[in-house]
């Protein structure tokens, strides 16, 4: 009996994810949400994996994932958003996901330019395992015409495993953790009223304490987006 409870543990620590997956999208809609609107977009792109080291064999900072997000006017200057995402890859055989909670303050500086600083916290989940992180992000949005904005944005997240702490290569003890320093370009065209094309460039700088590494990559998105 003490032999099956033993393998059945090392088949629990073994089926733990090697890495999670987040996402740093914003997915801005063609005009600032006012009190009342209701937002809703999905997405397909490149989800930076939060330990590519895990993955020495491809070499691969991102992974294809999908995402859906929905946001809220609470008023003409404060929303929420809630966003969830999963790996759409499988590069370890089973589903990875994400949840995100974020407020969106919006200071108005002209009928067409916008500062929207946006505050967020979330959790990424594996087979058996997960982790949890929260950071911000200062975005400027510029409308052009009623059909077309764009935005840039700049921001960080910082995150960790809930896991204890583990041994690195280089034998040392630390919890799995990291930050990341992240930018946004997009662009919003509505191809009719209230529904809409949405592109970003997201690049992103990533520092992994755990494995004292850092990486610099892209992680593109494309979705579409309807306002109510």
């Amino acid at each position: 009996m003490k032999y099956l409870i033993f393998a059945t543990f090392l088949l629990f620590l073994s089926s733990c994810s090697k890495s999670l997956i987040y996402n740093t999208g914003l997915n801005l809609p063609t005009q600032i949400l006012q009190k009342g609107d209701f937002d809703i977009q999905d997405n397909i792109g490149l989800f930076p994996e939060a330990r590519p080291e895990a993955y020495p064999y491809d070499k691969k900072n991102t992974t294809i994932g999908g995402s859906l997000q929905i946001q809220y006017g609470i008023s003409n200057s404060f929303g929420m958003a809630l966003k969830g995402w999963a790996d759409l890859e499988q590069r370890e055989n089973f589903f990875r996901s994400g949840i995100e909670l974020s407020a969106h303050f919006n200071h108005l500086f002209s009928t067409r330019s916008h500062l929207i600083v946006i505050p967020h916290i979330g959790y990424a989940s594996g087979k058996s395992n997960g982790g949890y992180g929260l950071g911000t992000t200062a975005a400027y949005h510029t409308q052009v015409s009623d059909v077309f904005a764009y935005y840039t944005a700049i921001g960080f997240t910082w995150g960790r495993a809930d896991s204890e702490r583990k041994k690195n290569a280089y034998g040392e003890s630390r919890i799995p953790a990291g930050i990341a320093l992240h930018g946004n370009l997009g662009i919003s065209y509505n191809l009719i009223p209230n529904l809409r094309l949405n592109a970003e460039i997201n690049p992103i700088e990533q520092f992994n304490t755990f494995d004292k590494t850092k990486q610099l990559f892209l992680a593109p998105q494309v979705g579409m987006g309807y306002t109510f």
